[in-house]
């Protein structure tokens, strides 16, 4: 059963992945039609997401355990920036990142999966938002992301960034192991995610 619900799912994120990528080539080679098909690639956007989501948690609960690899942190964040490249650019969102790597040990699609949230989480919040890697140290022995979303958080209510992005972030991270402390300062709503080894006993605290 868990076989079927995962294979559905990811017939589900295909077609959705195609019908976004026509609909943005559609946008790009007309622009004159492309705010009215924004607010459609917005709505089948978030339903893939969704779509993936609950994949992503059928595979961590229903399946055997995922395999794990060892992945450079840096490059995962630079891909997933990558992939998201008009999404940013149609919303007029400036993503930096650090210069700092670390490897963890995790299973790729699971990190994908999370990386890609905080991209949407914080893109959707600011137009100016950065990643940085915090490679581990004595008295810090994790390998550390860093996520900021430079905004006038006085210009926002908390609703607006407890959302739907900011639960399935926290439920991908829960799965993974990783510990997330929110900070929020007048400038900017920061997040700090912590990598604890594989063989660490977790408690998933939030």
């Amino acid at each position: 059963m868990g076989y079927a619900v995962s294979q559905a799912g990811r017939g589900n994120q295909r077609n959705l992945t195609q019908t976004l990528a026509l609909l943005q080539d559609i946008a790009l080679l007309h622009p004159n039609v492309a705010p009215a098909i924004a607010n459609v690639t917005d709505k089948l956007e978030h339903t893939r997401r969704v779509a993936l989501i609950a994949q992503q948690f059928s595979q961590l609960r229903g399946l055997p355990s995922l395999g794990s690899e060892q992945l450079s942190l840096r490059q995962v964040v630079s891909d997933a920036i990558t992939r998201r490249a008009r999404w940013l650019h149609r919303r007029k969102v400036k993503a930096r990142l650090g210069l700092l790597d670390a490897q963890l040990c995790v299973n790729a699609q699971a990190l994908a999966s999370l990386i890609d949230e905080l991209i949407n989480w914080a893109g959707g919040l600011a137009q100016d938002i950065g990643f940085a890697v915090r490679e581990p140290t004595p008295a810090q022995p994790h390998p550390q992301l860093l996520v900021i979303a430079r905004v006038n958080t006085a210009s926002i209510a908390p609703d607006q960034w407890q959302n739907v992005g900011w639960y399935l972030w926290h439920q991908l991270a829960r799965s993974m192991g990783a510990n997330a402390e929110l900070q929020v300062t007048q400038e900017a709503l920061s997040v700090t995610m912590d990598f604890a080894p594989p063989e660490t006993d977790f408690g998933g605290n939030f």
